[in-house]
């Protein structure tokens, strides 16, 4: 075992540099370039680095494309980037509001500065082509219930792994 070309390896290897969610732009491109296609489903395109072996996930190119890192161990097929994905848009907009969302039948939290939750907010970082989609509006209804209810009641998010109870 050579630790001295290990060293090498991951010094030289960029992943550390980039937050766990991060929208893709031409500044990203370079690095996304340096990774390897290891997998493709829907939308969303699996990538590892060759040198410390970080995988992450990077949407379809479009103007809000977002690109995550996928934690170690966990399985890609089964990975749930919803979480992550609502973070990084509060972040973004600075928490969220004291009001609901203005989405008909939607009872989460709206973003600061917006009338609409983080999902109807931005729905192709969601899988959905349109703010107020009528045929799908039960789904989000269940998907929306079953995931924000890890939410505080101070409006943070639970982190991945803590259990609020």
């Amino acid at each position: 075992m050579d630790l001295a070309a290990d060293h090498r390896a991951i010094s030289a290897c960029r992943c550390r540099a980039w937050p766990d969610v991060f929208e893709c732009g031409a500044d990203s491109q370079s690095f996304r370039d340096s990774l390897v296609l290891v997998s493709t489903r829907q939308a969303r395109q699996l990538f590892q680095c060759p040198r410390c072996a970080e995988r992450w996930q990077f949407d379809s190119p479009s103007p809000s494309a977002l690109a995550i890192r996928v934690a170690a161990g966990v399985d890609w097929a089964e990975f749930d980037d919803h979480l992550l994905r609502v973070r990084y848009l509060a972040e973004r907009h600075g928490g969220f509001a004291n009001d609901t969302c203005a989405a008909p039948r939607c009872s989460q939290p709206a973003l600061k500065g917006v009338l609409l939750c983080a999902t109807h907010a931005y729905p192709g970082h969601f899988g959905r082509s349109a703010p107020f989609d009528a045929t799908s509006s039960a789904e989000a209804d269940v998907l929306s219930t079953r995931r924000w209810n890890r939410l505080l009641p101070s409006g943070a998010i639970v982190a991945m792994g803590d259990d609020p109870e």
